[in-house]
């Protein structure tokens, strides 16, 4: 009786199975497409045939820790590792004299809170389609008694939570978000000029800073391998001037779509974000400069300004 009942429940799930998913999947399917309704404006295969071009901050330290030979370690690993993990893209880091004035101290609306659409106008008149910035969120020491039962002993660690974002120079959005946490065993006595002094000298330590600084440059790579190249107008009027040039693979010839800003929106934190907005005009390259490039409008809606965003011709 009772393997005929669970028989029957079975059954009776099995025959609803399909109509359960069948609103399920409506109900899922409605959500990802309006949330990707316009996907294909921001998001595709790459750069294509022009090379992307990635903006590091310099690293921000918002610990207590400020022994200097770590922060810098930890920034140049993080150059070195996005400029060999980013093969297709060309990384301007802090020290470089393309390196934009504006972005050595980094805009904020308030402390702690960066002002997305400030760092966005640096991007475009830099011709960047990424700015990422690092950050060392911690690096502090600890006692904890570890061990299973009556092995317990206490031990003593260095902690670190280090983390990288990456903007959109279109938009102003945020499309990536990645923090690493980890910790290296220590001695007591290292533990003990770490929370007196605020220094410490340890091998471990410096390779897991390293280890985190190539996994957060190979996420920064991953997220921005699906955007699209995108350049940006320096100015309107008719030829108008684009913030790429031969350093990107501009060539004579080349024809772009014009994008006018779309809907502004506002975030959290007073933050504004641009939509991507529709095609305004054509352009074509009549002639080309290292990092700069000048173009003939061929057909237009309006009038073109600064900051607008141009991409390979449809």
């Amino acid at each position: 009786m009772r393997k005929s009942r669970l028989i029957a429940a079975a059954l009776l799930l099995i025959a609803a199975l399909p109509a359960v998913l069948s609103i399920a999947g409506c109900s899922l399917y409605s959500d990802f497409r309006d949330a990707t309704r316009d996907r294909s404006l921001w998001w595709g295969a790459g750069g294509g045939k022009y090379q992307m071009r990635i903006l590091l901050a310099p690293v921000q330290n918002r610990s207590a820790f400020s022994q200097q030979d770590y922060l810098s370690m930890f920034e140049r690993t993080l150059a070195a590792s996005l400029a060999d993990e980013c093969d297709r893209a060309q990384l301007i880091a802090p020290g470089d004299t393309r390196f934009p004035e504006g972005l050595s101290q980094i805009p904020q609306i308030e402390p702690g809170l960066t002002d997305n659409q400030a760092i966005a106008e640096i991007g475009r008149r830099s011709g960047a389609n990424a700015i990422a910035f690092g950050t060392i969120y911690d690096i502090s020491g600890k006692s904890e008694r570890r061990g299973i039962l009556w092995f317990r002993k206490a031990k003593s660690f260095v902690q670190f939570n280090v983390g990288i974002s990456a903007f959109d120079m279109e938009t102003g959005a945020k499309v990536l978000d990645k923090t690493v946490a980890d910790e290296v065993e220590i001695d007591e006595f290292d533990l003990e000029t770490l929370q007196k002094e605020g220094k410490i000298t340890n091998s471990d330590l410096e390779e897991a800073l390293n280890d985190a600084a190539e996994d957060l440059a190979e996420s920064v790579c991953d997220a921005l391998e699906a955007l699209p190249w995108k350049g940006f107008l320096l100015s309107g009027g008719n030829p108008v001037q684009i913030a790429a040039g031969e350093n990107v693979g501009i060539k004579t010839g080349d024809q772009f779509d014009v994008y006018a800003p779309g809907k502004e929106m506002d975030g959290i934190d007073r933050q504004r974000f641009f939509l991507p907005g529709k095609v305004v005009a054509r352009i074509s390259v009549v002639s080309v400069e290292q990092d700069r490039a000048t173009a003939a409008v061929i057909s237009s809606n309006g009038a073109l300004a600064p900051g607008y965003t141009i991409r390979p011709a449809q």
